[in-house]
């Protein structure tokens, strides 16, 4: 079998052609989808997906915080046990869900966790740093949507280009 006029490699019987990169379409962007109102697409877009599954996580997230400062507990430490259970049920949500990464060799999953892990540390701090500083001036479920809405931009962006990033084959 040779090559085709267009660049591309002739399909066998019930195989897809191989189309070169430079001919493979772009995503179409949220804005379109949106405008086409082309609901199933919608809901399979990363973006979609991140924010929901990060809605369900801050409603639970919402939820811990209730219950902990119910139970007597200070400000800072319900925010703190809210994060830490909120961010175990993300990574696990989010690879699986968002990104669609379903790897589990321990050579991916390791790195993974790692880089996570690093990044729940910076967020952790960043997160009892804002509560620290406005716990008086705000109730403390707006100081923690305030740091997630600042924390969730830098994530998605990480979690897209870095941590559950699947390599493309040519």
């Amino acid at each position: 079998m040779g090559h085709q006029p267009d660049g591309g490699t002739p399909a066998a019987p019930g195989k897809l052609p191989v189309v070169p990169p430079r001919e493979q379409l772009a995503e179409p962007t949220l804005r379109e989808l949106l405008a086409q109102r082309d609901w199933p697409a919608l809901r399979r877009h990363p973006v979609v997906r991140y924010v929901i599954v990060g809605g369900c996580t801050y409603a639970f997230e919402l939820a811990v915080i209730v219950l902990a400062t119910h139970e007597g507990m200070s400000a800072v430490w319900s925010v703190a046990l809210s994060f830490w259970l909120g961010l175990m049920v993300s990574f696990v949500l989010q690879k699986l869900i968002t990104f669609g990464d379903r790897r589990t060799h321990h050579r991916v999953v390791v790195p993974q966790l790692a880089a996570f892990s690093a990044l729940v540390m910076f967020n952790f701090g960043f997160t009892l740093l804002v509560t620290k500083l406005f716990q008086h001036v705000m109730p403390v479920v707006v100081v923690r949507t305030l740091a997630l809405l600042i924390t969730t931009i830098w994530n998605f962006w990480l979690y897209k280009t870095r941590i559950f990033r699947v390599a493309v084959v040519d």
